[in-house]
């Protein structure tokens, strides 16, 4: 499941025309079809750039799955895009998301802190290091 999603992500980055930003990844729009294949939805909230421009100058998102990159200089990248992956593989693991917090504001100083806790124990050094490096 998740490679699919690596995959869209992948698709969208190295799009023909200019790359996409979803800046929108998170569980309410990775989508399932009847053969279990998932789908990448609600583009309502990305930005493609022409060949010229890296970065979108919008800060747009969930604040569960915003980049710190996001919060510190309103500027979004495909990296972005990872980082809100990396906290779906977080939930997807630990079945819960990797910030909480009471409120939009003690979540966003989570996230730039940048303290990412530990997946629990029952899973591999492997996956621990892919969260690690996504987020």
């Amino acid at each position: 499941m998740f490679m699919q999603m690596v995959l869209a992500l992948h698709e969208i980055h190295r799009h023909k025309k200019g790359k996409i930003l979803h800046r929108g990844v998170r569980p309410e729009n990775i989508l399932m079809d009847q053969q279990g294949n998932l789908k990448l939805g609600d583009f309502s909230l990305a930005k493609m750039l022409n060949k010229d421009n890296s970065f979108a100058a919008t800060s747009i998102g969930d604040s569960c799955y915003v980049s710190p990159e996001q919060l510190s200089s309103a500027k979004s990248s495909e990296k972005s895009d990872i980082w809100s992956l990396g906290c779906l593989l977080f939930e997807m693991a630990a079945l819960v998301p990797p910030f909480q917090a009471q409120n939009h504001l003690a979540i966003a100083m989570k996230i730039k802190k940048g303290v990412i806790p530990s997946l629990p124990s029952c899973y591999s050094s492997e996956l621990h290091r892919v969260v690690r490096y996504a987020l």
